[in-house]
C-alpha cells in the first residue's frame, strides 16, 4: 500500500511538473525576448502568456511594458489597467499606468495612482516627485511643495518647486531653484506666473540671481 501511494504521488508531482514547466519556460522566453527589445516577439509571448494565466499581474504589465514601448498606449493602458484590476497594490504597475496617464494630460486620474504608491512606498523620492509635478500641474501649490521637498536634486525638481513656490509667494525661496534652470526657463517660468510677479526685464532677473 505505501508502494502504491510513493508511486500515485510520483505521478501527481510529475504531472503537476508538466503542467507548470511549459508556463515557466514560455515566461523565461518572453522576459529574454523583453531583454533583448524584440518587441514584436515579446507581445506574442506575452499575449499567449495572459491567456494560458489570465490572473497572473505579471504576465499583464510586462504585455503592458512592450505595448507601451511599441507605441501602441490605448492598449498599454488597457493591459495597465486589466493588471491594476488584479493587483491594486502592485507598484511597478502603478507606477507605469500613472505615467501613461500623465503623458496623456490626465493628471486627476494620475495623481490618484501615484497618491497610493506614496501610501505604500513614503520613503520613494521618485515617486514622491512625479506626485508632487502632478499636484503642480492640477493647481494645488502646497500639496505639491510636500512631496517635491522629498524628492532627490533634478531639473524637473527645480522647475516645479520653482514653480509653486512662486504660485505661493515665496520668490525668495524660489531663487535657490531658479537658479538651478536655464535662464529662459526661469525668466519664462517667473513671467508666467499670477499675483502680479511679472518679471519681464533681464536685468531684474540678473539682479535678483545674484544677490
Amino acid at each position: 500500500m505505501t508502494g502504491q501511494l510513493h508511486q500515485t504521488t510520483q505521478a501527481a508531482t510529475a504531472t503537476a511538473t508538466r503542467t507548470v514547466h511549459p508556463l515557466q519556460s514560455l515566461a523565461n522566453e518572453a522576459v529574454r525576448a523583453l531583454n533583448r527589445e524584440d518587441w514584436k516577439e515579446a507581445e506574442a509571448l506575452f499575449v499567449r502568456l495572459c491567456r494560458l494565466a489570465p490572473k497572473s499581474v505579471q504576465s499583464h504589465f510586462h504585455l503592458g511594458v512592450v505595448l507601451k514601448r511599441r507605441g501602441a498606449t490605448g492598449k498599454a493602458r488597457f493591459v495597465f489597467t486589466r493588471a491594476n484590476q488584479l493587483d491594486p497594490n502592485h507598484t511597478p504597475t502603478l507606477f507605469e499606468l500613472g505615467l501613461l496617464l500623465a503623458e496623456e494630460n490626465e493628471y486627476a486620474q494620475a495623481a490618484k495612482l501615484f497618491g497610493r504608491l506614496v501610501e505604500l512606498d513614503p520613503e520613494n523620492a521618485e515617486v514622491r516627485q512625479q506626485l508632487g509635478m502632478l499636484l503642480s500641474e492640477l493647481g494645488e501649490a502646497k500639496q505639491a511643495l510636500n512631496h517635491l521637498n522629498w524628492a532627490t536634486e533634478s531639473p524637473g525638481r527645480a522647475y516645479y518647486r520653482a514653480k509653486v513656490l512662486i504660485e505661493l509667494g515665496r520668490l525668495g525661496d524660489a531663487v535657490a531653484d531658479l537658479r538651478k534652470l536655464p535662464r529662459s526657463m526661469a525668466l519664462k517660468l517667473m513671467a508666467g506666473q499670477r499675483r502680479g510677479v511679472l518679471f519681464m526685464d533681464e536685468r531684474l532677473y540678473d539682479q535678483m540671481l545674484s544677490s
